[in-house]
């Protein structure tokens, strides 16, 4: 995954984040119960009988999502994030994210952070399906 932090005043900074294929993993991995879509398949499928077993079926839900979020922010985003700490950010100031794949399929943005934030509340964040373009420009 490759993504650009730019902004005014800012010269755009090109961050190649290894290993994020990995993901994919959570994605559509071997134990179809504790993956995103394994989890969320289940979620669709489910035909509750009564409002316990509804609440227990969402909940197990949320946790994958709560748990995917969290694993996404700490390790996809928060690299990121980093490097515009030693830069002025300004509303202005933006990434452009180039997820490869299935992995355009997370939810990125709203990874944790830490400090109880989420990347998209910290910076303006796109999503572009190649970063080619935006280098050349640059």
């Amino acid at each position: 995954m490759t993504a650009i932090v730019t902004g005014a005043g800012i010269r755009p900074q090109k961050i190649d984040i290894p290993n994020a294929e990995e993901y994919l993993r959570f994605l559509a991995g071997d134990e179809p119960n504790v993956t995103w879509s394994g989890e969320y398949e289940q979620f669709v499928a489910s035909n509750p009988q009564d409002s316990e077993e509804a609440n227990r079926v969402a909940d197990a839900w949320l946790d994958c999502v709560g748990a995917g979020l969290y694993s996404i922010g700490r390790t996809l985003m928060a690299p990121i994030h980093a490097t515009t700490t030693g830069i002025d950010v300004t509303p202005e100031t933006s990434v452009v994210l180039s997820p490869r794949g299935e992995l355009a399929a997370l939810p990125l943005a709203a990874g944790d952070i830490g400090d109880g934030a989420v990347f998209f509340e910290r910076l303006l964040t796109s999503l572009v399906p190649c970063t080619a373009l935006l280098e050349r420009s640059s």
